[in-house]
């Protein structure tokens, strides 16, 4: 009988019979493709049509941004599973001080849906801990240039 070798995980010692050989792996790599970039900035309540269907990919990122005063800029980036042949729910979204001078702590962010190759980019939304205070704020609005807003999505999709 050969030599063994074993991998110990966690305490749990696995044992394998004979010699290892090489370790075959492969990295995994993907296809990005910009499937719409918003042509105006801050808007609400509107469709979207896409370049491609998001049944064609397995996530989706979602870039958003917000200018909330001259020095404080959010930019995100979400990523979402697809789930095909559904209304997919998903947006941008931030958590964390509202801007630079304050000291909200809120969610900020805009509703979206989409599925095949159209979408919808609901009202955006904030809630969370008040300016000053321990006071719950919260709203929903329609084009505030404070409020975080998508700009751009891209499907992403593992090829083998």
């Amino acid at each position: 009988m050969g030599s063994s070798y074993y991998i110990t995980y966690g305490g749990n010692r696995l044992t394998f019979p004979g010699t290892p050989g090489p370790v075959a792996w492969k990295a995994p790599s993907y296809i990005y493709k910009e499937l719409w970039n918003a042509t105006t900035v801050n808007k609400n309540d509107y469709t979207i049509t896409l370049t491609d269907s998001i049944a064609n990919y397995d996530e989706l990122i979602v870039y958003g941004s917000a200018n909330r005063d001259g020095n404080f800029i959010v930019k995100t980036e979400n990523r979402f599973t697809v789930i095909p042949n559904v209304i997919n729910e998903c947006g941008c979204f931030y958590a964390g001080k509202w801007n630079s001078s304050s000291t909200y702590i809120l969610l900020n962010g805009t509703d979206m849906r989409l599925s095949g190759n159209s979408g919808y980019i609901g009202s955006s939304y904030f809630g969370g801990q008040g300016n000053n205070t321990t006071a719950w704020a919260q709203g929903v609005y329609t084009g505030r240039q404070n409020d975080l807003h998508p700009y751009k999505i891209v499907g992403v999709k593992g090829v083998e």
